[in-house]
Parts: structure tokens; sequence; C-alpha cells
């Protein structure tokens, strides 16, 4: 709609008298004071100061006037509004959080279809509505210009059909060569089904899980000691005396929002009493700062630590000592004597990556009777599952050709693994090399096929965080890029395989998840949970 408004800046403009008419081209239309005396000297020129601030003011509102002009933007009404839009009244969508080791159930705020701000569901018994500044950032990555838009097909941008094409025929000229499909480790049923079914498909392939920041010695110590290659599940608010050596357990230890909930639970004084925590550590770490007695300590003595405070507590309890580096601190021994009349209500955890160091942590939660109390080893956590061997064995076998082909999913080891440079030498020796990321990273700009993954707040999946307890991701937002492809869709595909996830999703959880629940319960509330959990607080 075009508009006839007319504005006057003045009555002189109005009426348009033959004094306005001569002086309406003239930049200022009154005669601006002269300066006493004309110079080349701008330092010696003089005014007067009213002459000045006259000036300096017509500059200032003419400048502003002159900015402020917006363009005439119309307002159109819904002809048909949709249901669940009513503008300026946000919704709020049940969904989850779960990358890079990291997992949330939460809630997405919605303003007429637009993500804007993410808060923890506090229906979920496991993150009991907890987040932390990554996951309430994260809505931010959903508008990050640099996402990709398109596949790419040797350095060029196309459609996804084309695309599809291409790679099934690349696929298929491997004639049986070995195929690796690299992923995070996946905290989705669903997801790690879907992948089962692409590698009994093409027979000679292999799954292999990559962590940046991974937690290989906690997981080999778990298999060597209890036969379960997995993570243990924490409650930090049953533990009267928690003792860390190097865990940054606050920061970037494990999981760090459904800890820090946990922790601030059991430091809350109740009854008299709160728990008291010590940290062993080299470097200033998050919770170091909140801990009652703070011993620094130098990196490489982790380990010798962890054996002392081992044997302070084994005299206690009368057991075997062990052999091996001993460190000799005061404080040791005051923190052995607080876990030993807290026992069963105590924990020890560590930092390290180093199996060893975590076996003998594991043998101090066993002689304190932590186990069933304050620490699970029958409910597991799904948050980090690779053994940092199997990658390196892929990288070795990469470099020796005994690997035809990798598809790398939403990891970026050219970037982030120690043996960066092994890893982009292996991808240029393969036969077949594709990437499903969501950005042009460093691994990506190296493979022959690259697929634009989509963001988590576009895409359907879901999550099992802790064994019996799940919880769904559902698309809050219409995908802003076209050429974009969730990139379980983007296995299916290649495989051959038409359903799509959603579907194999909701098959799944109908068949084997869901128990007398009806799906769109679920889908409300965002979680499922089934068995019961030490860590629940209440």
């Amino acid at each position: 709609m075009k508009t006839n408004q007319k504005v006057w800046k003045g009555l002189e403009e109005l009426e348009n008298s033959p004094e306005f008419e001569k002086q309406k081209h003239n930049e200022f239309p009154e005669k601006l004071p002269a300066v006493e005396e004309v110079s080349n000297d701008l330092e010696s020129m003089k005014a007067p100061r009213r002459d000045f601030l006259k000036m300096m003011g017509f500059s200032l509102t003419a400048a502003t006037v002159a900015s402020c002009q917006m363009p005439v933007k119309k307002v159109i009404p819904y002809l048909e509004k949709p249901g669940n839009v009513t503008p300026g009244v946000p919704n709020f969508y049940a969904t989850t959080y779960a990358q890079a080791g990291e997992y949330a159930s939460i809630l997405v705020k919605n303003r007429e279809g637009r993500p804007i701000k993410v808060e923890g569901n506090e229906l979920s018994n496991v993150t009991m509505g907890a987040t932390t500044a990554r996951i309430q950032a994260s809505v931010l990555s959903l508008y990050d210009s640099t996402r990709l838009k398109n596949p790419i097909v040797d350095g060029q941008p196309t459609t996804i059909e084309e695309s599809d094409k291409v790679v099934q025929a690349a696929l298929a000229g491997l004639n049986g060569g070995k195929l690796a499909i690299v992923t995070p480790s996946l905290m989705s049923p669903s997801t790690k089904l879907l992948v089962e079914g692409v590698i009994e498909k093409y027979g000679n392939a292999v799954h292999v899980n990559y962590d940046s920041l991974s937690a290989s010695g906690m997981i080999e110590a778990n298999q060597a000691c209890f036969d379960k290659a997995a993570l243990a599940s924490y409650a930090f608010h049953k533990a009267d005396v928690i003792v860390s050596v190097a865990a940054d357990f606050l920061g970037e230890w494990y999981n760090a929002g459904e800890i820090s909930k946990q922790y601030a639970k059991g430091r809350k004084v109740t009854d008299g009493k709160m728990s008291k925590h010590y940290q062993f550590e080299g470097t200033f770490s998050m919770t170091g700062t909140n801990a009652d007695t703070r011993v620094v300590i130098q990196p490489s003595a982790e380990g010798a630590y962890v054996v002392a405070l081992y044997n302070a507590v084994a005299k206690l309890a009368g057991v075997s000592v062990i052999s091996g580096p001993v460190a000799s601190d005061k404080a040791i021994d005051k923190a052995a004597k607080d876990l030993w009349n807290a026992k069963g209500n105590s924990l020890v955890v560590a930092g390290s990556n180093d199996k060893n160091v975590q076996t003998v942590v594991n043998g101090l939660n066993y002689i304190l009777g932590n186990y069933g109390s304050t620490l699970d080893i029958n409910t597991t956590a799904s948050y980090k599952q690779a053994k940092d061997s199997d990658f390196i064995n892929l990288i070795h076998d990469m470099n020796k050709g005994n690997v035809a082909g990798v598809i790398f999913y939403g990891v970026n080891p050219v970037y982030n693994h120690p043996m960066a440079k092994q890893v982009k030498t292996g991808i240029e020796k393969l036969q077949f090399s594709a990437a499903i990321a969501e950005r042009l990273d460093e691994t990506a700009e190296l493979t022959k096929f690259v697929s634009a993954d989509r963001f988590f707040l576009e895409s359907w999946n879901d999550a099992e965080p802790k064994t019996g307890y799940y919880s769904l991701t559902q698309p809050v937002i219409q995908p802003l890029f076209e050429g974009s492809r969730q990139g379980q869709d983007t296995l299916l595909a290649w495989s051959g395989d038409t359903r799509t996830y959603d579907d194999m999703l909701k098959a799944n959880w109908s068949s084997n998840i869901l128990k007398g629940t009806d799906w769109d319960t679920v889908l409300h509330d965002g979680v499922y949970e089934s068995t019961p959990l030490i860590m629940a607080t209440e």
C-alpha cells in the first residue's frame, strides 16, 4: 500500500512564500554570523560563543533527523492464524541438548516460531532443571551465518539429490573395502540402531566413537573392575566428604550441569552440617574455588597423590596397601580420616585419563563402601563412551591403506586430536571420504563429500543419558536452510533406506521403549524415566 502523507517543516513551506522559495536550496536558511577576522590559522579564528552553540545545535539536530528516517513497514494480520501462535505470547517446547558429552533436558522459549531462550526442564530427575553456560548459549549457534547451507561435492555446492547419487555410486565403488563411521559418543538409542543397520548392510564396516575430551581411562578402569565399559553415575549431594584429585567436576569433567545441581544441594547447611570438600589440583579450577581445603600439586604428581590417599585409607580399613609413587602431605592424612569417618557417604574422584589411576580410585570407593550410595555402576552414564585406542587404531589403518572409506559425522579430529597430522594424511589416502557437519570445519574441508547437517533445534532425536532414563529432541523451528538435512536422514539415504529418521525414531520408541505411556505425553514432558536413580535429590 502506498501512502500520500506529506509533511511540512514549517508554515513557510506550507504557504510556499517567495522568501522560502529563495532560501530553500541553501543549506543554512539564515545568514551565519561571520567570524571577527578571516584567517588561514584555524586555531586563531574567533566566533561568539552563542553563535558557536547555535551552529553545533543545528548540526546535531539535522544529523539526528536525517538518520531517523525509517522505511515504512506494513503489518499484515494472519488470514488464518496458526492455533499455537499468538503474537507477543511465547510458546515453550521440551527438547534435549546432547552434544560433546554434555546433556540436559531443556525447555525452549519460542516467539512467533523462533527460539530465543533455553531453560532447564525440572521434570528430569537426571539434570533436575540444571543447565550450563554452553547450553544457555546454544540457541545463538542456530542463527550462525557460517553454517553450511548446501551439500558439497569436490568443493562445489550442489543439491541434496545430486549429492546422494554421487555418494551412493562412490560407496558402491568400494567393492567391499572397509568403511568406518566415526561419530561422537552417541547418547541416542535410535541413532545407535540406525548406525548398526548401516554397518550390517555394508558388511565390512565399523563404528568408531571419538570424543575430543575423552573419559577413556575411567571407561577402561570400569571395564577391568566391573566388566562394564561405561561411566558410573554419581550422587554428590549424598556425600558428606568429597575428595577430588584434579577433577574439575563443576567445570569440564563430567556433565557439569548435573553435578553442579547435586553439589549445591550437599553444600547447603542442613541440621547444622554440610558436605566437606578437599581439592588437590595443579591448576586453578572452578571446582577448586569452592573447596574447603585446596592443595596445590604438580600435574605429574596426580597418580602419586591417589596412591597415597588409597594407602592412608587402606591402613585405617586394615587392608593391604599398594606400591607405586607415593606423595607425602599432611592434607592426605586428614582427608583419609574424614573419608573413613564418613564411609558409605563419601566420594573420591580423579580427573586423570589414566586407566591405572582410575582403577585405584575405584578401589578407594570400594573400600569406603560408596558403591550403591554415592556411586552407582549399575545405572551407567552414556555421556562419553569412546576409547582412545579405537580411534588411534583407525588412524594407523587409514595411513596403512587398510581402510577404503570414512564418514565423519559430527566430529573434527583434524582440529582437536593430538595426532591431527596423521589424521590429515590418512584422509588424503582414502578412496572415499565424507563428512556430515553443520559447518565446513577443518575435517570437512579435506573430504570429497560434505552433507549440511541441521542444528539440534531443527531436528528429531532422542537420548538415554542414564540407563533407563530417556528424553526426546523435537524440532522447535522450521529448518533455516533448505539444502540442509538431518545427519541421520543422510545416513539412511546414503545406505539406500527410504525411511525418514523421525518415522524410525517413533517406531523404535513404540516397540522398544514406551511401556504404557502415550507418545504425546512424553513429547509434552520431554522425558520418560522408568527406573529408580540414586541421583534424585528428593
